[in-house]
């Protein structure tokens, strides 16, 4: 453990063939850390995500089975590049970490099997997937966490990288946000590192965040009888989109994407070399962080000793504690493909 602003900062690591990754958490100035992080650089597991690192307090539902699920697809025999695939998530929870941590448990499987029957051979296939992954976990979370998944939930967003058998050299990367987190692409240059694309926020008071949420009767509003002027769903959940949170899914005549919290993400989709990096953060980084500000700091630490991943985990998770606005959790993860 290492100390920065009074916070205890956890680190992890995975390696793979072709890529290796860090990740930092601390649980700042909250009472518990209720962010999950994910890292698979080998491959997407049969089962559960191998490495859930969860900093909070024991969950109330870790006594329930890690899988409710109905019986997976037939085993597709896959290229020798994809037994490498790489997946790197951040889970984001509020109301406790339960919704964080079934989700990270879930998701190697759910990505992998829905990759499987999609297909993987167009982005309009990978995209449904990535959607049908995040629609799975939701269903997932009502039957594992029952009512108490009224009150609680989590963001979530990914990476799916893979090595792109008709392009020698490159390698294929999903991204995909629900809620406030956020990822980057980095393109390696001579200079270091620049930002090459970034996820969107989804957040109460962007317009067309605001507009669904007011179409399907719900209103944005700031906590009742807060000083702080952060515009929140029907006055209570920060982010406009999440896993769970069904409390304001309650609409049967709306589909998910109309509800006032949507569980359906933005996906996008990238193509990069060896060398290039991709930043995974939560919200608790970028309130006091620009996206071009986290890629200098992984600029600096790509010439610190030790692994790059590490360094750069670590900056970036010291320099979002030491900013005076902090007021959350903060969790990391710096993936560099080699």
């Amino acid at each position: 453990m290492a100390m920065a602003g009074g916070s205890a900062i956890a680190l992890d690591k995975a390696e793979g063939p072709w890529a290796s990754s860090a990740a930092c958490s601390a649980q700042g100035p909250r009472p518990q850390n209720e962010d999950v992080h994910v890292m698979i650089c080998n491959g997407l597991p049969e089962g559960p995500a191998p490495n859930i690192k969860a900093a909070g307090l024991p969950g109330l539902f870790d006594d329930l089975p890690e899988l409710v699920s109905g019986p997976s697809l037939p085993a597709v025999e896959k290229p020798e590049d994809l037994r490498c695939d790489c997946l790197f998530a951040v889970f984001d929870g509020h109301g406790g970490a339960a919704a964080a941590r079934a989700c990270a448990e879930r998701i190697p499987t759910e990505i992998r099997e829905e990759l499987d029957a999609s297909g993987r051979d167009s982005p309009e296939a990978r995209r449904s997937a990535v959607q049908g992954t995040y629609l799975a976990l939701d269903r997932h979370l009502r039957i594992k966490l029952g009512f108490a998944a009224r009150e609680c939930g989590t963001t979530c967003v990914f990476a799916y990288a893979w090595k792109d058998e008709e392009k020698p050299g490159k390698i294929g990367v999903l991204l995909a946000n629900l809620g406030d987190s956020r990822a980057l692409i980095l393109k390696s240059t001579a200079n270091g590192y620049e930002v090459a694309g970034e996820t969107k926020d989804h957040t109460p008071s962007a317009p067309e965040e605001e507009k669904r949420i007011k179409a399907a009767g719900g209103k944005v509003e700031t906590f009742p009888g807060s000083r702080v002027p952060v515009l929140r769903v029907d006055g209570f959940l920060g982010c406009s989109r999440a896993l769970g949170d069904f409390r304001f899914k309650e609409d049967a005549a709306l589909l998910p994407e109309q509800q006032k919290v949507s569980a359906v993400p933005e996906v996008y989709e990238f193509e990069c070399e060896s060398g290039d990096a991709i930043v995974l953060a939560c919200d608790g980084v970028f309130d006091v962080l620009s996206s071009s500000k986290v890629a200098m700091l992984v600029t600096g630490a790509s010439g610190s000793n030790g692994s790059t991943c590490e360094a750069a985990a670590r900056s970036i998770v010291k320099a979002a504690l030491a900013d005076p606005r902090q007021q959350d959790n903060v969790t990391c993860v710096v993936a560099r493909f080699t």
